[in-house]
């Protein structure tokens, strides 16, 4: 989707909210709370590494793969020391470049939707070590305006606009990624499932501020009649937490978050007196944006 060479990865960055301490710290603890070691991690499609580099405060070797190579450039260009990081341009489903039982934590942030889900587990069963930690996240892509329905509105309005311009053009060829990563979504990926030979009980669920759509009005309906199963061995979690994944942002920066969204999409697929009237609403000012988010944390039997 993003693998044009004229695609801005720094702009990509940059309009995109951040993955906040109190959201890695859910995964570190976890990680320690299962005795997880802390030698070699592999960040599973890394993009421009954005977790990677993060992952490299705590682990001795990250490894970071993708399956753009243009995406992998962009990680190498940002992450350092390069001797603390390896590369491999794989999808996610494949981590057969990795060491049998040798890998302590493998991460998947906004990423599984593009991906096979079940495969990428069946993939990260081979490669954890025993006690390792799976930890797979994403967020929904309608932000909360936090203390204002007016603008949230106003935006819905917007998006649901944007999302037909989005079916209207994506390539058929696209088509059933398309629908697959809609689908993980609007399911909060609860249709992954974990064999229990290979993987302990109690997978952990957390959903956070989940009474908010993941994705507009026009992707809802087309799974609608889909009823979403949870394993009863699991724990579930569900929290209200307008700071998981924050971002104060005023109208340039909501644009720019649009822009950067899905770039198979053009700048003028949205109407500029969408923005015109959202701007109107905003007044020059910065709100707060939060996200719905959720993660799923597992742990590798022995």
């Amino acid at each position: 989707m993003f693998d044009s060479p004229t695609f801005d990865f720094d702009s990509y960055i940059k309009y995109r909210p951040p993955y906040s301490d109190k959201l890695y710290a859910e995964i570190y603890q976890y990680h320690n709370s299962h005795g997880g070691q802390w030698n070699l991690a592999h960040d599973a499609g890394t993009g421009a590494g954005i977790v990677a580099e993060e992952l490299s405060t705590k682990f001795t070797t990250v490894a970071a793969s993708d399956p753009s190579a243009f995406y992998l450039e962009q990680a190498k260009r940002r992450l350092s020391p390069r001797d603390k990081f390896r590369f491999g341009c794989y999808p996610g489903e494949d981590m057969s470049w990795l060491p049998d039982a040798g890998v302590d934590m493998i991460t998947m942030a906004e990423a599984i939707h593009w991906a096979e889900p079940q495969d990428v587990v069946t993939a990260a069963s081979k490669a954890l070590k025993p006690g390792g930690t799976l930890a797979i996240w994403h967020y929904g892509v309608i932000p909360i305006f936090v203390g204002s329905t007016e603008a949230q509105d106003v935006f819905n309005e917007l998006f649901d606009h944007w999302s037909s311009r989005v079916v209207a053009g994506t390539p058929e060829t696209k088509l059933a990624n398309l629908e697959r990563a809609v689908r993980v979504t609007v399911l909060r990926m609860s249709e992954i499932e974990f064999d229990k030979s290979e993987w302990k009980a109690g997978v952990r669920r957390i959903y956070w501020n989940a009474y908010h759509p993941t994705v507009g009005i026009t992707h809802q309906t087309a799974f609608k009649d889909v009823q979403a199963q949870e394993n009863p061995d699991d724990v579930v979690e569900r929290r209200i937490d307008k700071t998981i994944l924050s971002q104060y942002a005023d109208i340039d920066w909501i644009r720019g978050y649009m822009n950067h969204l899905y770039p198979d999409v053009p700048e003028n697929a949205i109407e500029q007196g969408m923005f015109e009237k959202l701007a109107r609403i905003m007044e020059g000012r910065k709100l707060q944006l939060s996200w719905t988010v959720t993660m799923i944390l597992a742990t590798k039997s022995d």
